[in-house]
């Protein structure tokens, strides 16, 4: 937990307090974490696996909003409102994530208001993401939009220069705005531009050329 934004820039004597309270609970992939429309009690951390946010639409089908990894959190934006989830949180693998009562935290936060920030500071970060994202979507081509997660993967990856893709096809274009389809196409084009995709193990030959290639206009 202390590797969060969030409950990282706790007071030391804060978390002394949370702790006690957090529980760990695992998902099997493909179970909900809570689902869209559920009332929001408490704020999560990933501790093993991934968990992504979905969003129904009315076809039925689903949009991958975002994808959280071990030493983050989210649903910290609802912790000050009475309010249900906006989004569906699944488990991608097999995970463990551990959940804290909002009511202990809203607790804690009131009593001591200089933590505050550190609420301040988690939200910004994923309407940061959200932002990127977003221009991603509107200003960025699909075959583009895959070479930026990629560079990003590495980097999750302490710049590897080969390593896994950790999700399913289908996600991941969900994720990009991309069908499924046209990831596949993608993946060949960036052959052109240093990279080798063997199933989901990418090798970036030419990091340089990659990260040319997604500034171009």
């Amino acid at each position: 937990m202390k590797q969060t934004t969030f409950f990282g820039m706790l007071p030391s004597d804060v978390l002394d307090k949370i702790l006690p309270n957090a529980q760990v609970s695992s998902f099997q992939q493909g179970e909900a974490v809570y689902r869209q429309g559920d009332t929001s009690r408490s704020v999560y951390c990933v501790a093993k696996g991934a968990i992504k946010l979905t969003v129904a639409r009315q076809n039925g089908t689903e949009v991958v909003v975002d994808i959280f990894h071990p030493g983050t959190s989210f649903a910290e934006a609802l912790l000050f409102r009475d309010d249900t989830y906006p989004v569906s949180a699944v488990a991608l693998a097999d995970s463990e994530v551990i959940s804290v009562p909002k009511s202990l935290l809203e607790k804690q936060l009131r009593e001591k208001p200089d933590t505050l920030p550190s609420l301040l500071t988690a939200t910004y970060m994923h309407l940061h993401r959200l932002v990127r994202q977003i221009e991603n979507l509107k200003a960025a081509s699909g075959h583009q939009r895959v070479a930026d997660f990629l560079l990003a993967l590495a980097d999750h990856n302490q710049n590897a220069s080969t390593f896994q893709i950790p999700y399913e096809k289908q996600t991941l274009a969900s994720m990009l705005g991309i069908q499924p389809e046209t990831l596949s196409r993608a993946f060949k084009r960036l052959s052109m531009h240093g990279v080798e995709v063997h199933g989901p193990e990418v090798t970036l030959t030419d990091r340089a050329a990659l990260e040319a290639f997604v500034n171009e206009d």
